[in-house]
């Protein structure tokens, strides 16, 4: 099964920009599973397409009061050390990190720009 991370910024709020890109990502995917950061913005909404579809989701929370600012780097390893995909939709250091994070690991990568009219 694919495991997928959608991450991208805390303030990423284009609910229908997500919807159509991971919509034409997934056309022929009976079940994916999307892996998040527990995250306002981007990951919530990736939460939200999976909650639409019955599909599972998993967590991985930084435990930001007991790691301070290694907490975002160190949920990142985590999820690209347990995803297959990620789709990256715009943010900021943190998404980068992450897409970073994720072509060290290998991943099947989709960068998504606001602009973009493509998938």
């Amino acid at each position: 099964m694919i495991r997928c991370i959608v991450a991208g910024g805390r303030d990423f709020d284009d609910w229908p920009l997500m919807k159509r890109k991971l919509d034409a990502i997934f056309a022929n995917q009976e079940m994916v599973e999307i892996v998040s950061g527990g995250a306002a913005g981007a990951d919530s909404l990736g939460e939200r397409y999976a909650e639409e579809r019955s599909w599972p989701i998993r967590r991985f929370p930084a435990d930001w009061q007991n790691l301070g600012q290694r907490a975002g780097p160190l949920r990142n390893a985590q999820m690209a050390a347990y995803a297959t995909h990620l789709v990256a939709f715009p943010g900021g250091k943190g998404t980068a990190d992450m897409l970073r994070q994720a072509r060290e690991r290998g991943l099947t990568i989709r960068q998504i720009r606001r602009s973009s009219s493509t998938t």
